[in-house]
C-alpha cells in the first residue's frame, strides 16, 4: 500500500491490519482485579514507607535524649572527680559545707514574697558541727547514699525531675549536715502541681536574663503524699548557700497561714524520722530556710517558734518509735 492508498485508508477508517478483537468479560475482570493488585501493593508500599519514618524518628528522638542524659551525668561526675582529685595528697581534709556563692539565684517554688516593708534578713549559715572527712570517707559515704536510694520505702513517690541545668544540675552533694524544712509559698497547691513547676524550669531558654532555678529534694503534699524529685545523693536548688550540705524538704499547707494540715504533718514527721535515722541526724537537726537566710519560710513555723520546736521534737519521738534511737 502506497503512502497515498494509505492516507485513503486512513480517512475511511481503515488501516489495512485486522481489527481488534473486543475483551472478554473474564478478560476485562482479570485486568480489574491485576489493577487494584497494583493499587493495594503502591498503598502498602507507601503506608510501611511512612511508619518506618516514624519508627525510625521514635528511635532517633530517644537516642539522643538518653545521650544528653548520659553526656550530663557524666559530665557532673567528672567535674565532682576533677575537684576531689586536685585537691594536694597531703593535705585531703576539708570543712564539708560549702560556702561558694551559688552559681545563679536559687529558691523554692513559689515562696510568698516579702510583704512591704519586711526585708529579708542577711544570708547566715547555719552552723554545722559535722566533722572533717577525707577524700576515702566521702567515697564510702557516697556510696552509701546511693545504696540508701535503692531500699527508700514504698510510701515514696520517686518522680524524679529531668536533668537540666535550673532545677537538677545532677551534682553529688558534699555531705548531709541538716535536713531543711520550706513551705511551698502557694496556698491549697498539691504536692503534684509544685513537682510539675520544678520540671517546668526546664524549658526555660537557656540564653535568656534571670532564669528561675528551683527544685527540692522531696514534696509532702495536702493528703499525706511524699514525692521524691531527684536521687538522694543530688543537690537540690532549695536552699542557698546550704544546697551541697543538707536535703530539702517542700511541703504543701491549705492556707496562706502556712501551717501544715493534720496529713501533711504526719507524712512530714515521719519521713524526717526516716531521713534522720538513715543519714545519723535527729530532729534537732532539722532547719529551716529562714534559719539559713532569713526568709519567712516556712512561714508558720517562724511566726510561732513553739510549733518548730514541737515539730522537731515529733521527730524525735517518731525516730525513737520507728526505730528503738
Amino acid at each position: 500500500m502506497n503512502k497515498e492508498e494509505r492516507q485513503k485508508a486512513f480517512h475511511e477508517g481503515r488501516t489495512g491490519e485486522e481489527p481488534a478483537q473486543p475483551l472478554t468479560r473474564k478478560q476485562k475482570e482479570e485486568l480489574r482485579r491485576a489493577a487494584r493488585r497494583r493499587q493495594l501493593r503502591q498503598r502498602f508500599a507507601l503506608f510501611f514507607a511512612i511508619l518506618a519514618l516514624i519508627i525510625g524518628g521514635i528511635v532517633l528522638a530517644v537516642t539522643l535524649h538518653e545521650r544528653s542524659t548520659r553526656e550530663a551525668q557524666e559530665t557532673a561526675e567528672e567535674t565532682g572527680r576533677t575537684r576531689r582529685s586536685s585537691k594536694d595528697e597531703d593535705d585531703r581534709t576539708k570543712p564539708v559545707v560549702d560556702n561558694t556563692t551559688p552559681e545563679a539565684p536559687e529558691g523554692t517554688s513559689g515562696e510568698a514574697p516579702a510583704s512591704e516593708g519586711q526585708t529579708e534578713a542577711p544570708q547566715t549559715e547555719a552552723p554545722s558541727t559535722a566533722p572533717v572527712v577525707t577524700q576515702s570517707s566521702y567515697d564510702v559515704w557516697l556510696a552509701s547514699m546511693h545504696e540508701l536510694q535503692g531500699r527508700l520505702p514504698d510510701w515514696i513517690t520517686q518522680d524524679y525531675i529531668e536533668v537540666n541545668k535550673f532545677s537538677r544540675p545532677c551534682i553529688a552533694l558534699d555531705a548531709v549536715n541538716n535536713i531543711v524544712i520550706h513551705y511551698v509559698g502557694n496556698p491549697d497547691t498539691s504536692g503534684l502541681a509544685n513537682l510539675n513547676y520544678f520540671k517546668s524550669l526546664a524549658l526555660q531558654d537557656p540564653d535568656a536574663p534571670n532564669p528561675k532555678m528551683a527544685s527540692s529534694n522531696f514534696i509532702v503534699g495536702l493528703e499525706g503524699e511524699v514525692y521524691e524529685c531527684m536521687p538522694i545523693y543530688e543537690k537540690a536548688y532549695c536552699s542557698n548557700n546550704r544546697n551541697s550540705d543538707t536535703l530539702s524538704i517542700e511541703v504543701c499547707h491549705p492556707d496562706a497561714e502556712g501551717k501544715f494540715n493534720d496529713a501533711t504533718y504526719e507524712s512530714l514527721i515521719r519521713l524526717c524520722a526516716f531521713l534522720c535515722h538513715e543519714t545519723g541526724l535527729t530532729g534537732d537537726d532539722l532547719i529551716r530556710h529562714y534559719d539559713v537566710t532569713g526568709k519567712m519560710c516556712p512561714l508558720y513555723y517562724v511566726e510561732h517558734p513553739e510549733a518548730w520546736t514541737q515539730l522537731k521534737a515529733d521527730v524525735n519521738a517518731r525516730i525513737q518509735q520507728d526505730y528503738g534511737n
